[in-house]
């Protein structure tokens, strides 16, 4: 014999409720992604568009989840950790761990296959911002 009834009410009521609620969470209830699926491992080159011959072949490991993204390379210094956030359209806007310099998709949005992100500084002989550092990846 039950001696509370309404207790086991109660807790049937909840389990039932969870049960519910995780089968939403796992049908997308989750943060949903934004723009093209960059996630995963990359391959390219790093490069200052001062210095042409100075390209650094890299690797890098991108993280996307909802509209914020990750680029970590295999490269130090400079270029080696981006985090920020990505639109519908695949425009990045990133911040470098080791300068707090912003990148961007200046060259075009990401795709699933090709990605540019670069650091732009204005130039006064141009009269317009010019990029300095360049990541050009691919898979």
């Amino acid at each position: 014999m039950l001696r509370h009834p309404q207790l086991l009410c109660v807790l049937v009521a909840a389990l039932v409720g969870g049960l519910l609620l995780g089968c939403e969470r796992d049908s997308g209830g989750g943060s949903s992604q934004v723009g093209p699926a960059i996630g995963g491992s990359w391959a390219g080159v790093y490069y200052e568009t001062d210095n042409p011959g100075g390209t650094i072949a890299l690797t890098a490991t991108v993280t996307h989840d909802g509209d914020a993204v990750t680029i970590q390379t295999s490269k130090s210094g400079i270029g080696a950790l981006l985090t920020g956030t990505i639109d519908q359209d695949g425009d990045l806007v990133l911040t470098d761990a080791f300068d707090s310099e912003t990148w961007s998709t200046f060259y075009g949005p990401a795709t699933a296959s090709k990605l540019v992100v670069a650091d732009y500084l204005w130039n006064t002989n141009l009269g317009s911002l010019s990029p300095l550092a360049v990541i050009d990846l691919e898979r």
